[in-house]
């Protein structure tokens, strides 16, 4: 209160220039340091705004909390992101995170005393505060060294949104729409383009995103290449992983989340001719799961007990199945063999003491403590994706495939599941109806933002039209 009647008595004293706000290192989260330049430059009223978190791990759940200035835990974001979260992935709940802290800095940083009538220049300084970078403006000054995208300000706005209607707050500004009329495409390469009229969040930016700079999917040959690089100078592991994401478009999460009791290979009794006794894969969550070993479109238990649960035992809730080729899952089970075997032996204390997984099928032959994570590292651990994805860019070297310089821009792993979706379209004909079905998703519109055909596709798909052309109209020639 007093350093804000200071702040006060500065402004209408007629001896501030400029307010300038730098973002600073050496702190393990975002902190920022604000002061007040006067006329002849000098420094006034500098502080330190620092909103901290932590993880703490309890009863096998991960609670986040939020501290802010003054060392406080902020409970209303402590229950928004515990338990109105609690069945979103984590990732989503990481992100949450990371979007609150920003916005309780906007709040200190930017003195707003009500955030819950935000102006529309409240918006438009927010705005600007999470793009990041430099920024000079009459009054405000800028020093930023955090970038961020529009979709990634976007996606903070849709948390800011979640927010405050778990606070009740049901008519800021975050919530106004327009309602715009958008041209779309259909999945077709040539396919013709209809307006769909669309509401739009008004404070939402565009989003440029270029798809074309890095090939979003594994072509045929592409995949062909990496295979070949696979089995000449890496193992057995590399292999299913790729094949699995391929073959069956599995996300890297539920790859390594994948356990020994999930792998049903019952195919060799296939007399029965019954699509259940040709094996298959069951996709599910754990308690015992890391962050990166989450299925995101499963039920996330939170507690052991939630195993026993209705949803949790009900399809395409709680769990989700796919029906790979059976050399697939022949494979695989020579590779489980094989290197657990190996493991054992080899790093038998972590193995037996950090790979085991919660055991959820109560129908399993498996006992309580024999259920394994099915991809090890070397050490006798569970692969970790940071493990997988050192691997997986060296892969893509070798195979002459192209690599963003910004790692985070495009993920590498998830190119196999677009692939796995290009090449149901293009050799299998596939719809969208099609798509959704194979790729696990709720709705059609989830899968649109598979079809991503680069230059080479676009190139194609133009020749073929003008041969066509060319045939029905052989005047064109001369």
């Amino acid at each position: 209160m007093i350093l804000k009647l200071c702040r006060y008595v500065l402004k209408i004293s007629g001896g501030i220039n400029m307010i300038v706000i730098e973002e600073l290192n050496g702190f393990s989260s975002l902190a920022f340091r604000k002061y007040y330049l006067t006329l002849d430059k000098k420094i006034r009223l500098e502080e330190t705004v620092y909103i901290s978190s932590a993880i703490v791990n309890k009863d096998n759940y991960k609670y986040m909390i939020i501290y802010d200035c003054r060392k406080k835990v902020i409970s209303n974001a402590y229950e928004f992101l515990n338990f109105h979260l609690a069945e979103k992935p984590y990732n989503t709940s990481e992100q949450a995170l990371t979007a609150i802290k920003l916005f309780y800095s906007f709040v200190e940083l930017f003195d707003i005393n009500d955030f819950q009538n935000l102006s529309w220049r409240d918006v438009q300084l927010l705005k600007i505060f999470l793009l990041g970078d430099c920024n000079n403006g009459v009054d405000i000054s800028l020093k930023l060294k955090s970038k961020r995208s529009n979709l990634t300000i976007n996606n903070y706005f849709g948390v800011y949104r979640k927010y405050f209607e778990f606070l009740g707050i049901d008519d800021s500004i975050l919530f106004k729409k327009n309602t715009v009329r958008k041209f779309k495409g259909k999945s077709g390469f040539l396919s013709h383009g209809y307006k769909e009229i669309v509401e739009k969040y008004t404070v939402n930016e565009r989003n440029n995103s270029n798809n074309d700079v890095v090939p979003m999917y594994i072509k045929v040959n592409e995949f062909k290449a990496i295979i070949n690089i696979v089995r000449a100078e890496y193992s057995a592991r590399e292999e299913m992983i790729i094949r699995l994401m391929f073959e069956c478009g599995l996300r890297l999460g539920e790859v390594l989340g994948l356990t020994l009791e999930d792998i049903k290979t019952d195919f060799l009794e296939s007399s029965k001719k019954e699509l259940d006794d040709l094996g298959c894969i069951f996709i599910r969550n754990r308690v015992s799961d890391r962050s990166d070993q989450m299925a995101k479109s499963c039920l996330k238990p939170i507690r052991k007990d939630d195993y026993k649960s209705k949803d949790y035992s009900t399809r395409k809730v709680g769990y989700q199945e796919i029906y790979p080729s059976i050399c697939l899952l022949l494979k695989l089970d020579e590779y489980i063999a094989t290197a657990h075997e190996k493991m054992s032996f080899k790093n038998r204390e972590n193995y037996l003491g950090k790979s085991v997984a919660d055991k959820v099928d109560f129908m399993s032959v498996l006992g309580r403590n024999d259920n394994f994570y099915i991809f090890l590292s070397k050490n006798g651990t569970p692969l970790t994706k940071t493990g997988w994805n050192k691997t997986l860019r060296e892969i893509f070297k070798k195979a002459g495939l192209h690599i963003d310089i910004y790692e985070r821009e495009h993920n590498l792993s998830h190119r196999f599941r677009h692939g796995y979706a290009m090449f149901l379209k293009k050799y299998q004909n596939a719809d969208e109806l099609d798509l959704k079905y194979a790729l696990r998703h709720k709705s059609i519109a989830s899968v649109e933002c598979y079809f991503r055909p680069d230059t080479e596709d676009i190139l194609e798909a133009n020749q073929k039209a003008t041969e066509s052309m060319f045939s029905l109209v052989p005047e064109l020639y001369y």
